[in-house]
């Protein structure tokens, strides 16, 4: 019942990032329809898992480097910018050790 529930599942997920892919792809003009972009995926898997692990641990390495660069420039430009409540640059209470919690 579980391997039944888990190949669903799998299913459902390629049909939700073709459609996410089409969106994205649209943004830039090139227009596809969501089983192409999850025929891609497949493709792509299908490539990586036939290969050698060595490939797809390299992959996995410069997007997992990618990841963590997306995210800390994100993290710098909230500080520097202010964020919702200022950031650094705010005059709130919000960081001080001083002051009690609301």
């Amino acid at each position: 019942m579980a391997l039944v529930a888990s190949n669903t599942m799998q299913f459902g997920r390629i049909g939700l990032l073709g459609g996410i892919a089409a969106g994205v792809f649209s943004q830039f003009g090139i227009m596809l329809e969501w089983w192409v972009g999850s025929l891609i995926v497949v493709a792509l898997v299908g490539i990586l898992g036939y290969r050698q692990v060595d490939l797809s641990a390299r992959v996995l390495i410069v997007l997992v480097a990618l990841e963590y660069l997306i995210v800390f420039v994100v993290t710098l430009a909230i500080l520097f910018s202010g964020g919702a409540e200022g950031g650094w640059r705010s005059t709130s209470s919000t960081c001080r050790p001083s002051t009690p919690a609301r």
